[in-house]
């Protein structure tokens, strides 16, 4: 992880799954931040599929996938930037 390893873990993805809530959070989370650790749990429906999951998450919310190992990530956006709408 490098430059990212003090980032502090600030999402956990558990058995609910990744919903517009965890959503909104990661879009908080950037906005205010710019960068995002998060860990999937193996109890979340997705943990199967966690690098495609997480690539789709950045997409979906115009951020960068600069990081990714098991079911730990990390994304990055730059300050400022509000793009997920309920």
């Amino acid at each position: 992880m490098g430059e990212y390893d003090d980032v502090p873990l600030t999402i956990q993805v558990g058995k609910g799954g990744i919903t517009d809530g965890i959503l909104k959070e990661i879009d908080d989370q950037l906005q205010k931040k710019g960068v995002v650790k998060l860990k999937m749990l193996r109890s979340a429906p997705e943990a199967g599929d966690f690098r495609n999951n997480m690539e789709r998450i950045s997409a979906d919310l115009k951020a960068d996938l600069v990081f990714s190992r098991g079911r730990a990530a990390v994304i990055r956006r730059p300050v400022g930037r509000k793009v997920f709408r309920e």
